[in-house]
């Protein structure tokens, strides 16, 4: 079974890697708890690999099932990178020749200047 190997650079691919395995697994009758992960562990690179083999250097057996290590998978390299890219896209946005920091950032701006300016006012 040729499946191809995943390194976390691009997180949104991770589900369709994920797919990938589960086809292959089915397909080469593999129903071994081990065998599973070990199909799985073999098709990761880079800093997916390294981040599982440190996981199983560790604790040997880590990966009990297949299902924990998606799992693990998923909560390690969706969760951080789903933030980042949300972070990223935030700062990215613009209006007008604006950051969106800045952009949001004016009302509130101008909110606490008129909040200090109104007493001033009302005072005269």
């Amino acid at each position: 079974m040729s499946v191809p190997t995943f390194d976390g650079k691009d997180s949104d691919s991770l589900v369709f890697w994920v797919r990938e395995i589960e086809i292959a697994l089915s397909a080469g009758q593999i129903y071994d708890a081990r065998a599973q992960v070990a199909f799985a562990l073999s098709n990761l690179g880079g800093r997916t690999r390294a981040w599982a083999m440190a996981r199983e250097t560790a604790t040997p057996t880590y990966f009990t099932s297949w299902s924990f290590m998606e799992q693990e998978l998923r909560s390690t390299l969706l969760l951080a990178n789903v933030a980042y890219r949300y972070r990223s896209s935030f700062l990215r946005c613009k209006q007008g020749k604006r950051s969106l920091q800045n952009y949001v950032m004016e009302p509130h701006n101008l909110e606490a200047a008129m909040a200090g300016a109104l007493p001033l006012r009302m005072s005269r």
